[in-house]
């Protein structure tokens, strides 16, 4: 025939027939959030070695028997005060999972945020190489330009200087008019 246990939840566990008492304390324990077995389990004991003596010393030593009584009883506040602070571990516990769970969630964003930045600012300076790539090509362009009206000027002026120099030249000449025969003028150098 199963055996149960009820929490005060109002949960029930079922246990089966072979459950030892020491098993089912110890689920139950597990379920109320009792997670220091291995201290209760150490104060039980404890306490079963101290029934087996107040069993050997029989009711003939009340002095003992009330001493023992009354460690059994500080025994047992000093277990209920550890599963209190059992339930305040785990509180604690809670609290700082939440609280790594959220730092957690600040460095996901925090990376989130750096990888963006990372990636705006390979754009822009991918933007700042390609214009300043334009722009050294347009002052190579511009400086061809410059170059080749710098050589073309050279010319005209070297033309313009011959000019000048033939015109200064031609004017130094004396010069008569003659009239040809088929009416028309010629200029002759004298």
């Amino acid at each position: 025939m199963p055996r149960y246990a009820e929490l005060p939840n109002g949960k029930r566990l079922s246990f089966d027939d072979k459950a030892t008492d020491k098993e089912i304390q110890r689920t139950v324990r597990r379920e109320l959030g009792l997670s220091q077995d291995d201290l209760i389990d150490a104060i039980q004991d404890l306490s079963k070695k101290i029934d087996a003596m107040l069993g050997a010393l029989g009711k003939t030593d009340t002095k003992s028997h009330a001493g023992f009584d009354r460690l059994a009883a500080s025994l047992a506040e000093h277990s209920s005060v550890l599963a209190h602070d059992g339930k305040r571990q785990e509180k604690f516990s809670a609290d700082l999972t939440k609280l790594m769970n959220t730092q957690a969630s600040l460095i996901r964003q925090l990376h989130d945020a750096a990888e963006s930045l990372d990636k705006t600012a390979d754009a822009a300076v991918g933007h700042s190489l390609a214009a300043l790539n334009q722009s050294v090509a347009a002052a190579k362009t511009v400086a061809q330009t410059v170059e080749k009206a710098s050589a073309r000027l050279e010319v005209v002026t070297a033309q313009l200087a011959k000019s000048v120099e033939t015109l200064h030249v031609a004017r130094r000449i004396t010069k008569r008019a003659r009239r040809n025969s088929d009416g028309s003028w010629t200029m002759e150098a004298l």
